[in-house]
C-alpha cells in the first residue's frame, strides 16, 4: 500500500511581503531543506533589488548611475535586460523608472497628495527607460540623465519567484506551489491530486477602500482562456478583437501547471481628496494614477513576465489587451472593470 506524500509548508518575510513555499514528494526532510532554499534565494534578491536597502544594487543604482556607469549583479543585470524587452512590448506601461512620479505622489515615500501639473511634468521629464544604457560587456548600468531613478515593484516578486522555481527544479522538486503575497504565484508540477493546480482569485470590491461589500464585475477575456467558465451560456460579442462576456462571474479560478499566475489592481492602496479617490497604480505616460480596470490578470510561463504585464495590462486597459496578446503570445489576460453605476 502507498503510503500518503508529505507535505512541507514553509513562509518567510522579504520584499515587503509574505512569500510561501508548499512542496509535496516522499522525504519530508528533503522538501523542507529544498523550501529553505529557496526562499534563502529570494532573500537574496531582495538584498539585491530593495529600494529602501542602502547597499542594495538598486540603491547604488539610484544613488550613482547619472553620473557614472555601475556594475551590478549578473541576477540584477539579467532582469534589467528582460525589463527593458517588456518596456517595448507593453509601448512604455511597464516602465520602473516612474519612480520619480511615484514619489511626487507620495506612493513612495507615505506622504500622499496630489501634486500640481507642473510637478507632475516635472518628475515626467526623468521617466523613460530609454534612459536606461546597459552595457552587457561591462555589466553596468548607467542613466542618460540626472534625476532618474527606478523601482523595480512591479516586476521583482515575479523575478523571486521565478528564480525560486528554478532551484525547487534543480533540487528534484516536481509538485509545488510559491506566491508572494497571495498576487503572485508559481505553480510547479502539478498539484497532488494529479491535477493542475487550482488557484481561486478575489474580484475586486465596487470601492477602493471596501472589503466588505461585494459587487459583480464584468470579466473581459482575450487570448488564452484565463477561467474558462462552463455555466456561461450566452453568446459573448466581440469588439475590436476584445471578447466582453456577458457573465458576472463572481469567483474565477485559475489551473496552473509549470505556469505563473500574477494579479495588480487598484484597490490595495488609495487615498482620498475632496471626495477624489486616487489608486497607487500610476501611469508611467500621463504620470496619474490609473482609472479604468479595477484589476488585471495575467497568466504563463514566466512569473517575471506575468508580474510586470498585470501592472501594464491595468494601465492599458481594455483598449492595449490586443498590444500585448501580440507582443507577448501564450499569456493569457484578463481585466475586470467594475460595472457602470446603475440608476434608481
Amino acid at each position: 500500500m502507498n503510503s500518503r506524500p508529505a507535505v512541507v509548508r514553509v513562509a518567510r518575510h522579504a520584499m515587503g511581503t509574505r512569500f510561501e513555499v508548499l512542496l509535496c514528494g516522499e522525504r519530508e526532510e528533503a522538501l523542507r531543506a529544498a523550501a529553505e532554499e529557496a526562499l534563502d534565494a529570494i532573500e537574496r534578491l531582495d538584498r539585491l533589488l530593495s529600494l529602501y536597502r542602502a547597499d542594495s544594487d538598486l540603491s547604488l543604482i539610484n544613488r550613482e548611475a547619472a553620473a557614472s556607469p555601475v556594475r551590478v549583479d549578473p541576477r540584477v543585470f539579467r532582469l534589467l535586460e528582460r525589463v527593458r524587452a517588456l518596456h517595448a512590448g507593453t509601448g512604455g506601461a511597464s516602465d520602473p523608472t516612474v519612480a520619480p512620479v511615484l514619489f511626487c505622489w507620495g506612493v513612495i515615500g507615505g506622504a500622499w497628495r496630489v501634486p500640481s501639473a507642473d510637478e507632475i511634468a516635472e518628475a515626467r521629464s526623468k521617466v523613460g527607460f530609454a534612459g536606461v544604457e546597459l552595457d552587457p560587456g561591462s555589466g553596468t548600468v548607467r542613466f542618460s540623465r540626472p534625476g532618474m531613478w527606478m523601482d523595480l515593484g512591479s516586476v521583482g516578486k515575479g523575478y523571486a519567484l521565478e528564480c525560486a522555481g528554478e532551484v525547487l527544479r534543480e533540487l528534484g522538486v516536481d509538485c509545488g506551489l510559491i506566491h508572494g503575497g497571495t498576487s503572485s504565484v508559481c505553480g510547479i508540477g502539478k498539484g497532488p491530486d494529479g491535477q493542475p493546480w487550482r488557484i481561486a482569485v478575489s474580484l475586486p470590491t465596487s470601492g477602493l477602500g471596501d472589503a466588505v461589500a461585494m459587487h459583480p464585475l464584468n470579466w473581459v477575456q482575450v487570448g488564452q482562456a484565463v477561467w474558462p467558465d462552463p455555466t456561461d451560456q450566452a453568446e459573448p460579442r466581440v469588439e475590436t478583437g476584445v471578447v466582453f462576456s456577458r457573465k458576472e462571474i463572481a469567483r474565477p479560478v485559475v489551473h496552473l501547471e509549470n505556469s505563473a499566475l500574477s494579479i495588480s489592481g487598484i484597490r490595495g492602496k488609495y487615498f482620498e481628496v475632496k471626495g477624489e479617490t486616487y489608486g497607487h497604480v500610476i501611469d508611467p505616460r500621463s504620470g496619474w494614477p490609473v482609472q479604468g480596470a479595477a484589476m488585471a490578470a495575467v497568466t504563463g510561463l514566466s512569473a517575471t513576465a506575468a508580474d510586470a504585464l498585470s501592472t501594464a495590462l491595468l494601465v492599458l486597459g481594455g483598449e492595449g489587451m490586443g498590444l500585448v496578446e501580440s507582443h507577448f503570445p501564450g499569456y493569457g489576460l484578463g481585466l475586470a472593470f467594475a460595472p457602470p453605476e446603475r440608476s434608481q
